[in-house]
C-alpha cells in the first residue's frame, strides 16, 4: 500500500523538527536529506534563519543516531552485555535501508526524539559501557554504521592498518558532523584570507593551505568566498586532491569534474598557465564549474561534457604530446566517505548494489587511462572508505592494463584529520 506524503506545516503549532520527521518518514523511500530539507525550510517558510538551521541540525542528528536509536528501542538492552547478545537478531532484521526507516516509523515519535536527545548526550548505559575492546558488531549498531557494513570496516581497517583505536575513532566520528573546510585559492593569500574571516567574525585554524572555519554566518555571505578568494572544499577532498601533482604549464584532464572542486584546487597549482580540461556527464555541473573558475579568476579551464566512453576531441596542444601530463578520474562511488556529512546516505546505501558501482568505476578508469601519455600519471580517486571501491579497483585496472604501474594509494581525512575520508591511487604510465 503506498504511503500518502503529507505536507508539513511550520506554524509555530509544534516544533518544526517532529513536523518534519513525520513528513520525511511518510515518504516511500527515503529521500536525499539535503535537497528534501532544502525545499522545506526556505526563506519564507514560517521559521527565520536560525531556526531553520536549528531544525535542520536536529533532522540530521535524528537521522545520523537512527540506528542505534532503532536498536534500544527494538532490542530492549540496556547494558553492553544485552547490546552483543542481541546485535546478530537485529543485524539480520535491520539489514537493509527500508527496514531501517520501517523501524524508525514504528517507534513513537515523542520517545524517539527523547533517545535521540540521550544518545546524543551519552546518557544511554549502552553507550557508557562501551570500550575499545569490545566487539565490532556492537560498536557498528552503538554508532550508527548500519550493520551490513560491518565486514567492509573490518576489512578496511586490516588494509590501511587501523588499530582499535582508529576503528573506534572512526565509528565514533560518525555520530557527529565535520566541520567546514575551505581552501584557499593561492597560497600567498592564506594569511590574509583568515584575517578577512576572523574579521568577519568567523572562527578559523589554519593547516597548510585548508582553513577550519566556525561561525554563525554562512559561509557563502563571506567576502573571500564571493570574491573567489577560497572554496568550500573537505580537508579530505584537498588531501585527495593534492594526489595530482600539477605544476604550471603541464597539461591536465578532470575526466569526472562534477561542480568542480578539485578543477579549482588543480587550476589554483597551474597559476593560469598550461592547459586544465575539465568533464563531467552533467552540462549543469559544468555551467556551475564555468561560474565559479570565472570567481576565481581561472582563465585556462575548458569544459567538455564526457559520457565515459570514447574520449572527447581534445585540442592540438594535447594530441601533440601523446596526451596528458595528469588524467583525475574521481569516479563515481558509494560516498561512504562522506556519511558524516550526509546521514542519511548510509541509511540509503544498498550494499548489494557495490558490484555495480565497481563495474562502472573500472570503466571510466579504463576509458580515461587512454588519454594519459607516456610518463604522464592516472590519479584514481573516490569519496569512499569500501575497499571494493578502491584497492580492489587498482588491483582489477591494473591486471588489464600492464602499461601502468602503482606509484602510491591510500586513505585521506578521518579518521586521522576530522573530515570526510576519501581513497586516492595514483599509477604512471610506462
Amino acid at each position: 500500500m503506498a504511503r500518502t506524503r503529507t505536507t508539513a506545516r511550520l506554524d509555530g503549532s509544534e516544533p518544526a523538527a517532529r513536523v518534519l520527521w513525520r513528513a520525511l518518514l511518510a515518504e516511500s523511500r527515503l529521500p536525499h536529506l539535503d535537497r528534501w530539507l532544502g525545499r522545506r525550510l526556505r526563506p519564507g517558510c514560517g521559521l527565520g534563519a536560525r531556526a531553520r538551521e536549528r531544525t535542520l541540525r536536529e533532522i540530521e542528528r535524528a537521522v545520523r543516531l537512527g540506528t542505534l536509536a532503532l536498536f534500544v528501542e527494538t532490542g530492549g538492552a540496556a547494558s553492553a552485555a544485552e547490546a552483543r547478545a542481541r546485535a546478530p537478531e537485529f543485524a539480520a532484521r535491520f539489514a537493509t535501508a527500508a527496514a531501517i526507516v520501517e523501524g524508525w516509523r514504528a517507534i513513537d515519535e515523542a520517545r524517539y526524539f527523547a533517545l535521540i536527545d540521550e544518545l546524543g548526550r551519552g546518557a544511554h548505559p549502552v553507550l557508557r559501557s562501551l570500550r575499545s575492546g569490545d566487539d565490532l558488531v556492537l560498536q557498528l549498531l552503538a554508532l550508527s554504521i548500519p550493520p551490513q557494513f560491518a565486514a567492509a570496516l573490518t576489512r578496511r581497517a586490516a588494509v590501511s592498518r587501523w588499530d582499535a583505536t582508529a576503528v573506534t575513532r572512526f565509528l565514533a566520528g560518525q555520530n557527529t558532523a565535520p566541520p567546514l573546510w575551505l581552501r584557499v585559492n593561492r597560497e600567498a593569500d592564506g594569511v590574509a584570507v583568515a584575517t578577512t574571516l576572523r574579521a568577519e567574525g568567523y572562527a578559523v585554524e589554519v593547516a597548510g593551505n585548508a582553513l577550519r572555519v566556525t561561525g554563525d554566518r554562512p559561509i557563502y555571505q563571506s567576502e573571500v568566498y564571493r570574491s573567489g578568494r577560497a572554496e568550500v572544499q573537505d580537508i579530505a577532498s584537498q588531501q585527495s586532491g593534492a594526489a595530482v601533482a600539477a605544476r604550471p604549464g603541464q597539461r591536465i584532464w578532470d575526466a569526472c569534474a562534477g561542480s568542480g572542486g578539485k578543477t579549482m584546487q588543480i587550476a589554483a597549482a597551474l597559476d593560469n598557465r598550461g592547459a586544465l580540461y575539465s568533464s563531467d556527464v552533467d552540462v549543469v555541473k559544468l555551467a556551475t564549474l564555468r561560474q565559479r573558475a570565472r570567481r576565481a579568476q581561472f582563465s585556462n579551464v575548458r569544459t567538455l561534457p564526457w559520457d565515459g566512453q570514447a574520449l572527447p576531441e581534445f585540442a592540438i596542444e594535447v594530441t601533440r604530446q601523446g596526451g596528458f601530463d595528469w588524467v583525475l578520474v574521481d569516479a563515481p562511488c558509494s560516498a561512504s566517505g562522506t556519511w558524516r556529512r550526509n546521514p542519511d546516505a548510509r541509511v540509503r546505501c544498498d550494499a548489494d548494489g557495490i558490484s555495480g558501482l565497481q563495474q562502472r568505476q573500472l570503466q571510466l578508469l579504463g576509458s580515461a587511462a587512454g588519454a594519459v601519455r607516456p610518463g604522464g600519471h592516472l590519479v584514481y580517486a573516490t569519496c569512499s572508505w569500501l575497499v571494493d571501491e578502491d584497492e580492489d579497483v587498482v588491483e582489477l585496472f591494473l591486471s588489464s592494463h600492464p602499461d601502468f604501474e602503482p606509484v602510491a594509494d591510500g586513505v585521506h581525512g578521518w579518521p586521522a584529520v576530522d573530515g570526510d575520508t576519501f581513497f586516492t591511487a595514483v599509477l604512471k604510465k610506462k
